[in-house]
């Protein structure tokens, strides 16, 4: 059971190579790993502007094709940071690392959440001067709707087809993905192969950034599925 959270973990909060990768374009740098004569591709929120960064042209091929940037290594141990401006004159920062297991495909979103997402206006009352809040943080509002299928103002909900785990016991796969702010909330739907009930522990998984985790079963049924939901904060250690 550790293996297949350490999997989840690894999604999330990492990426495999080979696979797409989600990160929030927040002003700080997204790493992005590199290697030698491994084409990397870096998809924008919007069409690139400009790069006004030098990069040694021996050492990197640079490519732009609308909102995608194109990334391949000429030369081992090279990394540099890019500034990369785009067509609304938003600022994005790539930090390049070599790695032995680069990226193929790195996606940048950029959530839409207004400032009323995190403390919406107060709704008035019948009574003159009483007003009444929303119940609840806007982190326990997010697990929330996505508990209920809903959405929220200030909510992006993208269709979101990614393996997160599988095994000969289980198999979990993304369905959406919800972006709010600095939260991303992941559901996924786990299976159980096995003929005998599978029970997914997971008060005991802990990550950098989890904020919740929680599940519509937490004991599968031999051959049945539950709903997984998971909400991360990039960037933060706890």
């Amino acid at each position: 059971m550790k293996r297949l959270l350490l999997v989840l973990a690894i999604l999330f909060l990492a990426s495999s190579a080979h696979a797409a990768r989600l990160e929030v374009s927040t002003g700080d740098p997204v790493e992005v790993r590199i290697g030698v004569g491994v084409p990397t591709v870096v998809t924008f929120p919007e069409g690139i502007k400009a790069i006004p960064t030098s990069a040694d042209p021996s050492a990197l091929s640079l490519e732009i094709e609308g909102e995608r940037l194109f990334i391949q290594s000429l030369r081992a141990g090279y990394g540099t940071t890019l500034f990369v401006i785009g067509k609304s004159g938003r600022l994005h920062l790539l930090k390049l690392v070599e790695h032995d297991t680069p990226d193929t495909e790195v996606q940048l979103i950029l959530p839409q959440a207004p400032p009323r997402f995190v403390e919406p206006p107060p709704v008035v009352s019948g009574r003159p001067g009483r007003a009444r809040r929303p119940q609840g943080n806007p982190l326990r509002r997010l697990l929330v709707a996505m508990l209920k299928g809903e959405t929220l103002p200030g909510v992006e909900v993208l269709a979101h087809s990614q393996s997160l785990a599988s095994s000969a016991e289980v198999e979990i796969e993304t369905t959406y993905l919800y972006a709010a702010g600095r939260y991303l909330g992941f559901l996924g739907t786990a299976r159980n192969l096995t003929q005998a009930p599978f029970v997914l522990r997971l008060p005991e998984y802990q990550a950098p950034g989890l904020k919740a985790i929680a599940a519509d079963l937490e004991t599968i049924p031999a051959g049945g599925e539950t709903r997984v939901y998971l909400v991360v904060e990039p960037g933060s250690p706890y």
